[in-house]
């Protein structure tokens, strides 16, 4: 069978902070890239590992637009999961959910928890928060699981980040052929013993610390083995990034930064102050839930000491 992976999508209608074009026209387009990749190769279905959508409370257009967008494609079979953008306020509530809708409306299908046959393939999906399936011992069929969990390969999102899966830890501790994983935004891949995690990362460059980032899809053939990335079109970041305005905001926080220090020898305080290493200490506090813990986690995501 042949299957096209995606990463987080984060559809949404709303435009991005410093973005210079029209940003939702823009996801729209990639989204029909990869819905023309998929009838061109001649795909069985679509693996796309959580966040579909951006927010869990997103405009009635919006999911009218890519409903009819899935239509125009001839409604091709996409299976996903719940990322904490799609749960409200990042709760365990999956009822509630635009995902909910998209399913009822036949558009998509769900794989909370649980394992799906489909053709030669057993999906096992590990939404956000939740354990892996077991696997499920049987010959002639690729494993796929399909999990929505922060997984790295070598190097921390952010400095102090504390909760993560290495993807090499991953596949080691399990026995799954494929392993695709949403949440990191960033794109990799890893391999053991023949067995493969692919880590999309996000479909767009929605903030100014993606500069390197080359959004991309894969194409997995489970019958010949063949494996193929294919790298969503961009252009320059800064032609839709104000580079500038950042530029000028790093000019005036690093001003203020050397006056809060100035302050400080006056009024006879620490002389350095990091709001990162307090953050870090206060993050081992047990009293800390998951859901505050991946705000956090996103919030930081690039920042640096």
């Amino acid at each position: 069978m042949r299957l096209l992976t995606a990463g987080d999508l984060h559809l949404t209608d709303k435009q991005p902070e410093k973005r210079l074009d029209n940003y939702p026209e823009v996801q729209r387009n990639k989204m029909e890239f990869i819905l023309q990749t998929y009838q061109d190769y001649k795909c069985d279905c679509l693996i796309q590992p959580g966040d579909f959508f951006d927010y869990w409370k997103v405009s009635e257009y919006l999911k009218a637009e890519y409903l009819r967008l899935l239509h125009l494609y001839n409604d091709p079979q996409i299976f996903t999961i719940y990322g904490q953008h799609d749960l409200k306020f990042h709760s365990a509530n999956h009822d509630d959910t635009h995902l909910r809708v998209m399913k009822n409306a036949n558009a998509i299908d769900i794989l909370h928890n649980g394992i799906t046959e489909f053709g030669t393939l057993i999906l096992y999906g590990s939404s956000w928060g939740e354990p892996i399936p077991d696997y499920k011992s049987k010959s002639n069929y690729k494993h796929i699981l399909v999990t929505h969990r922060m997984v790295i390969k070598n190097k921390k999102v952010w400095q102090g980040q504390e909760e993560y899966d290495t993807a090499l830890t991953l596949l080691k501790k399990t026995k799954f052929d494929y392993i695709i994983t949403g949440d990191n935004h960033q794109s990799f891949t890893c391999d053991y013993q023949g067995r493969k995690l692919i880590n999309c990362g996000s479909l767009m460059r929605s903030n100014i610390g993606q500069s390197e980032h080359r959004p991309s899809i894969w194409i997995i053939d489970t019958n010949t083995g063949d494996e193929e990335q294919i790298f969503i079109p961009i252009v320059p970041f800064n032609e839709v990034f104000d580079v500038a305005k950042d530029k000028e905001e790093k000019k005036v926080n690093k001003n203020l930064d050397l006056y809060t220090k100035e302050l400080g020898k006056i009024v006879n305080k620490p002389k350095k102050l990091s709001f990162v290493i307090n953050l870090q200490k206060r993050l081992k506090d047990p009293a800390i839930k998951k859901p505050e813990r991946a705000i956090i986690d996103e919030v930081m995501e690039g920042v640096k000491v």
